[in-house]
């Protein structure tokens, strides 16, 4: 169907207007009649209205300005359309239960995304990710072209996700179906599709307000560290030093962050932090600290670059051997 089009009526007969508006009218939602003044598009106009067809006279009735012809039905059906286009946002939590797996898709470094060698022509860095495990099953439920996946920041690949999960909205694009659907029942598709990787929770739909929340959000988080010592410490003098990681810690951009984020300094609080286990030269921590700090380099210290760390205050070297993040704060 056409939106709309513009005719000429002093082009025509009143008679032959009048059979162009009907039949073009059939197909188009507005019609736009122009022409000079005495051209007939106002007595055209006036008498092709009916319960379905409205008009619009700008300026006074018998005057050179156009004529807007309007089928309510398809504007109706216009409004809907416009409706159903909108992005249909979704909020949850989800919980990561596997290591090496990303938050969302990484296209590979070497082509792009387009495909190549490197990457087994999947245009992909990872096999899969954790919005790839929900949104196949969303796009299908929803019969919907596609979904964008806003995560309240995001773990490390290499990190486990769980406790009460990470909040997310997934803005589900072009769906067909929306408010038919059942999130409990789709909740339990996506875990049984995602089966032993990743868990959804607390599905509901929500408004377009809820991305920039969840963009916005800066609240504390809780990490289970794994150490690994580069020499004999005693226990006395670890409890000791990592209690000093207690307050406001200084940190440039990461090393490793470098390729992707601009270097800067940023000042993060390390709320409590204590030692869980400790066997030989292996220790595991629970570090509660501000968002946007970086717990590996917590540790490590990052060359210098985190003031103060673990390592630093050790004077020997530390190293996060695995991470899983255990809460973060509603």
């Amino acid at each position: 169907m056409e939106i709309s089009e513009t005719i000429n009526t002093s082009k025509h007969t009143k008679q032959e207007a009048a059979k162009i508006l009907k039949d073009k009218l059939s197909e188009t939602a507005i019609l736009i009649l122009v022409g000079p003044q005495g051209g007939g598009k106002t007595t055209v106009a006036i008498e092709s209205l009916d319960e379905n067809t409205g008009a619009i006279f700008e300026g006074r009735v018998r005057a050179a300005q156009p004529v807007i012809m309007i089928r309510k039905d398809a504007v109706k059906k216009l409004k809907s359309l416009v409706v159903e286009h909108r992005p249909l946002p979704i909020y949850g939590r989800y919980r990561k239960l596997v290591r090496g797996i990303p938050q969302t898709r990484w296209a590979c470094r070497v082509c792009g995304g387009k495909g190549c060698e490197e990457c087994g022509f999947t245009g992909k860095l990872y096999p899969e990710s954790v919005e790839e495990l929900i949104s196949g099953t969303v796009i299908k439920a929803f019969n919907a072209t596609g979904t964008v996946f806003h995560g309240a920041g995001r773990e490390d690949v290499d990190a486990l996700m769980l406790g009460n999960g990470r909040p997310f909205v997934l803005e589900v694009r072009g769906a067909k179906k929306r408010s038919s659907i059942d999130l409990s029942a789709l909740q339990q598709e996506i875990n049984a599709f995602a089966s032993y990787k990743v868990e959804v929770s607390n599905l509901e739909y929500v408004d377009h307000s809820k991305v920039k929340q969840i963009k916005e959000m800066r609240v504390d988080k809780t990490y289970r560290l794994t150490v690994m010592l580069g020499g004999d410490v005693p226990e006395e003098r670890l409890k000791l030093c990592s209690n000093k990681l207690r307050g406001v810690i200084t940190q440039q951009t990461p090393t490793r962050a470098l390729h992707h984020r601009a270097d800067r300094l940023r000042k993060r609080s390390v709320r409590p932090i204590e030692l869980e286990s400790f066997d030989e030269n292996v220790a595991v921590f629970i570090v509660t600290c501000e968002s946007g700090l970086y717990v590996k380099e917590l540790i490590s210290g990052d060359g210098g670059r985190t003031t103060p760390s673990l390592s630093g205050e050790l004077g020997i070297c530390a190293k996060v051997i695995s991470i899983d993040v255990i809460n973060i704060e509603s």
